[in-house]
């Protein structure tokens, strides 16, 4: 009698913790598409942002952007300033995705390249964020859609 009161009591408490993080996780995912504002349209075109008088643009290549593909991430900065080279970082506004950083090299004195993959999320969400940092400048945050 005591061990079946046991269990129905463990029962109840794995009940109300599953009930509390279903709920949790619908309220987290409710806020992340509430605060994440796209702000560049990368299926269609490169997007640009001004930093410190610096205007970084980003692009991705292919077309459509997709997860899970190896893409070639492109930065443009529209000065010669004598800079290390700048990197982004990718992840999912309001999600922890761990680290995913893309690694750029110098092709032409304004103008840096590399590649990357933009995993697929478990949730299903596709909006992605690429924060391209320009060392002793600044930070450009892109907000965009990816498809799966």
């Amino acid at each position: 009698m005591i061990q079946m009161s046991k269990k129905v009591m463990l029962i109840c408490t794995l009940t109300i913790l599953y009930l509390f993080l279903i709920f949790t996780l619908q309220g987290v995912s409710k806020s992340y598409h509430k605060n994440a504002k796209i702000n560049c349209d990368i299926q269609n075109q490169a997007c640009s942002q001004t930093v410190s008088n610096t205007t970084v643009t980003l692009d991705v290549q292919p077309k459509p952007v997709k997860a899970m593909e190896n893409l070639t991430f492109q930065v443009t900065l529209n000065s010669n300033a004598n800079t290390e080279t700048p990197f982004i970082d990718l992840g999912m506004p309001g999600m922890n995705m761990g680290k995913n950083q893309v690694k750029l090299k110098k092709i032409s004195p304004n103008t840096f390249q590399g590649s990357g993959v933009i995993v697929r999320c478990p949730s299903g969400k596709t909006i992605w964020r690429a924060i391209v940092t320009i060392p002793q400048t600044g930070k450009a945050s892109f907000i965009f859609d990816v498809i799966y």
